[in-house]
């Protein structure tokens, strides 16, 4: 075996080892609490940037207020508290390093909501779930082949999409929009000689979601139309261009 085979071989084995590792249960949270920490100590301290402060709360701020280890499933009021602390305190960014998932009630919820406009320079975040769309793409197409130097088609795809978003407003909830995509093309290839061909098509696309979701993009719909034309150059060798 060649050393080049050796090295591609090695590469391919660890990498399904590693898919096989990471797929067991508990390797995610071992890796996160474990091999995290072991890499920030193998980092070292660093100097953070002077006009950056980080708010520590970790399990020794939950002990000492008598709270859960981890900071999400602390009370709304507390984190309201800790956001009107900070904004008295002058800091020109607020962000919190905690997803707001799941409601705590109206009452703690409007506690921390008020205290984000209050402060009105709060930055939270949301993210896509990318597991959550779930969609099939349909098509037709009818291609004939008039002699042999001459060949055209017709295509037509489309899918619908259901696309759920986790949306943190400040109050979490999943919000869910529909798309609809829509593509077809209609093609002419004329291979007159054996090393040169000429194509031409017209190529359509339509795509649009949902008004309500889009807010300020009210109608969202995009219409494309494309003419490409072709000249490919095929070598004795192989090679095309």
């Amino acid at each position: 075996m060649t050393r080049q085979a050796k090295v591609l071989l090695l590469g391919i084995l660890t990498g399904l080892f590693g898919v096989v590792v990471s797929s067991l249960p508990g390797m995610q949270a071992l890796e996160e609490n474990t091999g995290l920490d072991l890499l920030f100590k193998l980092r070292g301290t660093r100097t953070p940037p002077a006009d950056v402060v980080v708010v520590s709360i970790d399990k020794l701020s939950a002990q000492a207020l008598g709270l859960p280890n981890e900071p999400v499933l602390w009370p709304r009021s507390i984190h309201a508290q800790m956001v009107n602390r900070i904004a008295d305190a002058g800091a020109s960014v607020i962000v919190p390093d905690i997803f707001f998932r799941e409601p705590r009630g109206p009452g703690e919820d409007q506690l921390l909501a008020q205290a984000i406009r209050d402060a009105n320079r709060v930055v939270l975040f949301a993210y896509t779930r990318k597991d959550g769309t779930v969609t099939k793409r349909y098509g037709v197409a009818l291609d004939q082949v008039f002699s042999p130097d001459l060949a055209a088609g017709l295509e037509f795809s489309w899918r619908d999409l259901e696309v759920p978003v986790t949306v943190v407003t400040p109050l979490p909830g999943v919000d869910e929009f529909n798309c609809e995509d829509r593509f077809g093309r209609a093609y002419v290839l004329w291979t007159q000689h054996p090393r040169l061909s000429v194509g031409a098509e017209y190529q359509y696309g339509r795509f649009a979601r949902d008004d309500d979701f889009t807010g300020e993009l009210e109608g969202s719909r995009v219409w494309t139309s494309k003419f490409p034309l072709s000249f490919n150059y095929f070598h004795p060798h192989g090679y095309s261009d």
